[in-house]
């Protein structure tokens, strides 16, 4: 590790102070579905500038590749309320010697809009073009930066690109597909036990209708069978929004303290609630817990 641990978890902090901030901005955004539609076409981010999402990521001290490579991580909004899961998933790229990109402005994908019309039981039309254009809008850069694998760090992201550019040529991916093909074979060690509350969204209906469109939850677990000394407890897979409570107290009962999950937005959801709901307990992301494993060293936690 280059910092010292009190310099790092300095930097965290003011990162969360980042967070809640953003995340306050974020439930006052506009919901009228033209606005928000007009505003990404603008600004990328629909509730955010351009500068302020770089300043953000500028701040987490991981080092994109300047230029072209293969892989382009696509952020989404999860840059701005779950930040430091992103900082832990670019530092294990990095570990791996993956080359990646960041996009200078990078387009919602538009799952805002989505929402909105299935939930008033609007017609989705409108909203499916506009997701096809946002979506386009970052694919079209990709190209120009010769990328192969576009690995998204959204799940809403993931999924509608997998329904409607999966065949544009690059290939379409969620994040952790690319660390579950890279970390096989990896010296991978950490004594610990843990909560494991996988990935199994309730309301992916609402954005991919198709059933049988998923992304591969089943090889993200795996990537912690290959963590030498570490004790997975499987969590039920209740809701996050409807039901946090119940997770928690899953989790208390089994005599964990450190809840792990591989979605960003169940993520967000569980960081949130996890101080008034479970005192004691930490929520981490998946990526986190792995970066840890592969520098065998628990306390790399402390500093995510």
């Amino acid at each position: 590790m280059a910092d010292k641990p009190g310099r790092r978890q300095g930097k965290m902090t003011a990162v969360r102070s980042i967070e809640g901030a953003m995340r306050s901005i974020g439930a006052r955004h506009e919901t009228d579905p033209q606005q928000q539609a007009d505003n990404i076409r603008q600004n990328g981010i629909y509730y955010a500038s351009p500068v302020l999402r770089n300043s953000i990521i500028g701040g987490l001290e991981i080092r994109p590749k300047k230029g072209n490579a293969d892989n382009l991580v696509v952020i989404g909004c999860a840059c701005f309320g779950t930040a430091l899961p992103l900082r832990s998933y670019a530092l294990l790229l990095q570990r791996l010697g993956v080359d990646y990109v960041f996009l200078e402005k990078e387009y919602c994908c538009g799952a805002p809009l989505l929402h909105s019309a299935v939930i008033g039981g609007n017609d989705t039309a409108p909203a499916e073009e506009s997701i096809r254009e946002f979506l386009d809008m970052n694919i079209v850069q990709a190209r120009e930066r010769g990328v192969k694998d576009m690995h998204y760090f959204c799940i809403w992201c993931a999924y509608l690109a997998k329904r409607f550019h999966s065949d544009c040529g690059i290939n379409q991916n969620y994040a952790f597909d690319i660390l579950a093909e890279r970390l096989k074979g990896a010296d991978l060690r950490l004594d610990m036990k843990i909560g494991y509350f996988g990935g199994l969204s309730h309301r992916r209906p609402i954005y991919v209708p198709e059933q049988d469109l998923d992304l591969d939850w089943a090889s993200y677990r795996n990537l912690l069978d290959q963590v030498q000394g570490l004790e997975v407890v499987k969590i039920p897979k209740y809701c996050c929004q409807v039901a946090p409570q119940a997770i928690f107290d899953r989790a208390k009962a089994e005599g964990v303290d450190t809840l792990v999950v591989d979605c960003i937005v169940c993520y967000g959801n569980l960081v949130r609630k996890v101080t008034r709901m479970a005192p004691g307990m930490r929520v981490k992301y998946l990526s986190d817990v792995l970066l840890a494993a592969f520098e065998h060293d628990e306390r790399v936690l402390d500093w995510l």
